[in-house]
This record gives structure tokens, C-alpha cells and sequence, in this order.
């Protein structure tokens, strides 16, 4: 199975290593993407080049994080692609991510890259981002935790097609 990570699940395990809280369910996305497993499913990991530019730059800029640092879990990050069992490198998408229906331009990209690899789960932290007018927005659990209840969605955007998984937070 080929899965795709957005930026915003990268950063929060980045978090939650930083501060010592494991078992997020970003950490435990990441988690199986590094042993490249889910339940016995082989799982490869697909990222492009401009993923991880942007990557480097919110660990430098925003996170605070030494450059020699961000590029060494860059570095890391790339490797689990070329180590995974299709062993991927990164993508490099030149053009057409302005044809798809999403605002935000890195959303546009991670997007690109998922539907071009022909990924079969796109995670996410902000699924309302990646929705659009085609998609549709499934609950598939409800998770419950210490403070409120919370739900876990996902989006499909057509049979066969490219789903996306909202992490809860």
C-alpha cells in the first residue's frame, strides 16, 4: 500500500518526540511508515521533492531547529521512501497541481504527488483542506480520550480512488 504523509503529520510526530508524548496518532502513522508495515500490509511511503523543501523550511523557520538538524531528519525522511519495498525516490511534480480544487498551494502539491504515485491513503491533520467539491467526508470512528470526544474522518474521492485520513488531534 502506498501512503502519503502531509507536512502536517511530519511536524507533529516532530512534536511529540520533541516533548515526550508517544502514541499520538501521528506518531503511530509514522511509526509504521518507518518499520514499512501496517497490520502485515507492506507500506511505501511517497513523497516529493517540494514536500520535503517544505519540510526543511518549517523545521528551520518554524520549529527553530538547527539547519544541519532539519536536514538530517529531511534526510531520513527521504530514505524511508528509497528503503520502502517499492524503494520510491522522491517524486518531482513540474506542473498541473493548479488543477485541482484546493486552496492552498502545499495542499495542491502534497495532492499532486498522491494522485501521480497513484497512493492509496493520503493522512492528514487538516482533512478539511484537502476536500472537494467531489470528495466526501466519512466519519470512521469516534475516538474518545481524556477531554472530549473526537472523530477520526477520512475522504474518498471516487471507487478505486485516492482516500484521505483526517488524524485526531
Amino acid at each position: 500500500m502506498r501512503i502519503c504523509a502531509d507536512l502536517t503529520v511530519w511536524i507533529q510526530d516532530e512534536l511529540v518526540q520533541r516533548h515526550g508524548r508517544p502514541g499520538s496518532a501521528a506518531s503511530r502513522v509514522i511509526d509504521a511508515i518507518r518499520q514499512h508495515e501496517w497490520n502485515q500490509t507492506p507500506l511505501q511511503l511517497v513523497v516529493s521533492v517540494q514536500m520535503l523543501d517544505m519540510l526543511r523550511h518549517v523545521l528551520i523557520l518554524h520549529r527553530g531547529a538547527e539547519p544541519r538538524l532539519a536536514e538530517l531528519y529531511v534526510e531520513a525522511v527521504e530514505d524511508l521512501a528509497r528503503v520502502g519495498p517499492e524503494k520510491l525516490d522522491p517524486h518531482l511534480v513540474l506542473a498541473g497541481q493548479e488543477r485541482f480544487p484546493i486552496k492552498d498551494r502545499e495542499d495542491r502539491g502534497v495532492f499532486a504527488v498522491a494522485m501521480v504515485a497513484m497512493t492509496d491513503l493520503l493522512v492528514t491533520g487538516n482533512l478539511r483542506d484537502f476536500l472537494t467539491p467531489k470528495c466526501e467526508a466519512i466519519e470512521t470512528r469516534t475516538a474518545f480520550r481524556t477531554g472530549p470526544r473526537r472523530c477520526a474522518q477520512c475522504a474518498r474521492a471516487g471507487p478505486g480512488a485516492l482516500h484521505a485520513a483526517a488524524l485526531e488531534r
